[in-house]
């Protein structure tokens, strides 16, 4: 229970623990992020300026910014080792089983209970198997290749599949002995980042280890099987992933005209049988029936400050959203998540040219994933209203 009284029930990550709200949260993760990027421009940015130089000459993509690609390699070197061995032993049949399952659901809604239900029993074994006596040379674009297949294969890592596509692109077009030099580099940083990431964090995610020994059997054989038992550091690289993001992408979202607030299903005070929040389109829209729903006072909030709240009853109908609603018109959008689900919303707004920003929730505690019964999470309105704003949070600069 937090110190203003409200309970609070940690099933995997809290960012308020014992305190009043998540603002020592929002300190921490800025303060890491100064310090791992500080770190990264000795270590890695001669790796991300070699990157950008090649895209730029070989036309592939608008460069982006050195937060983005230094998320990049981060995001790679982390997956690279904690799934390196999954990755390694998952065959290119079940890869393309998988893989096309997922596109299909994603384009079929009546067939999504089917294709869930095949793709859980088929990806609890095939994704998690890492007992077979596969030989695979640990640093090598051969190994990468199958890491991006694991990922492609989970469905869980869209956006970060393209860009790792394009690292691949460039590895491969490098001497082989720089290449191991570069894939090198980043996992040793990688490991770093995990520990000092874990040094500092562990307080907000101390509940992960836990659920994955004593919950997690749950998912086994349900399509959420990947996404349930995503490791403590994956919430750590995403934790720093959007304070990069939201940095990367402050000065466009605060010159857009407009500015819109996606708020996850999951805040809802009532169950949806009796919430009367209106679907519009492929969204829902607060219609105010109850003064208590964090949903309704954001909503409030939002037609005294200029922005709009929507919200977006699932992650997969966020393409659909995006596509009908944001692209083409000068709006700013503020995404609302977990964690885990942050950051492939963040990258995919920034592919459609959408100005970003990014507040996490503080809790998980939907019904979906997370709780049986599921009840409602909440933000930092501090954080959101900053970011709305464009005021500036200033961490001072040190070195861990």
């Amino acid at each position: 229970m937090g110190l203003n009284g409200k309970i609070v029930q940690t099933i995997t990550y809290s960012l308020i623990n014992d305190a009043e709200n998540s603002d020592y949260y929002y300190h921490d993760v800025a303060y890491l992020t100064d310090n791992i990027f500080l770190k990264a421009e000795k270590e890695l940015f001669p790796v991300i300026f070699k990157y950008m130089s090649y895209l730029g000459g070989k036309s592939l993509e608008i460069l982006r910014t050195k937060e983005e690609y230094l998320f990049d390699l981060l995001n790679a070197g982390t997956i690279w080792r904690i799934y390196y061995k999954e990755a390694s032993n998952l065959t290119y049949p079940e890869y393309f089983i998988l893989a096309n399952l997922y596109k299909l659901r994603r384009k079929n809604k009546k067939l999504k209970p089917a294709i869930d239900w095949f793709r859980g029993k088929m990806g609890t074994y095939s994704l998690r198997k890492v007992n077979m006596d596969r030989k695979l040379e640990f640093l090598s674009i051969k190994t990468l290749t199958k890491v991006i297949r694991w990922m492609e294969a989970t469905g869980e890592f869209r956006e970060d599949v393209k860009r790792l596509k394009l690292f691949k692109l460039f590895l491969k077009s490098i001497p082989k002995e720089k290449a191991k030099d570069y894939l090198e580099r980043i996992i040793q940083f990688s490991g770093r980042f995990e520990f000092e990431a874990g040094t500092i964090l562990k307080q907000y995610t101390a509940n992960v280890d836990r659920y994955l020994d004593e919950s997690y059997k749950e998912h086994l054989g349900k399509e959420d099987v990947i996404f349930c038992g995503r490791k403590e550091a994956e919430y750590h690289l995403s934790m720093v992933g959007a304070e990069l993001m939201n940095r990367a992408f402050k000065a466009k979202f605060k010159s857009s005209k407009q500015k819109a607030v996606l708020l996850p299903a999951c805040m809802k005070l009532l169950p949806d049988e009796k919430c009367k929040a209106k679907k519009i389109s492929l969204d829902y829209v607060c219609t105010g029936c109850s003064p208590n729903c964090k949903i309704n006072k954001y909503t409030s909030t939002g037609r005294e400050m200029g922005f709009e709240v929507h919200i977006i009853p699932h992650s997969s109908d966020f393409t659909k959203w995006l596509n009908s609603f944001a692209v083409g018109r000068d709006i700013g959008v503020v995404g609302v998540a977990c964690p885990l689900n942050l950051i492939t919303g963040g990258l995919e707004l920034k592919s459609l040219n959408i100005p970003a920003q990014c507040v996490l929730t503080d809790y998980c505690g939907c019904k979906t994933h997370w709780d049986k019964e599921g009840f409602p999470t909440d933000i930092n309105f501090d954080e959101l209203e900053r970011i709305i704003s464009g005021n500036t949070k200033t961490i001072a600069k040190s070195v861990i």
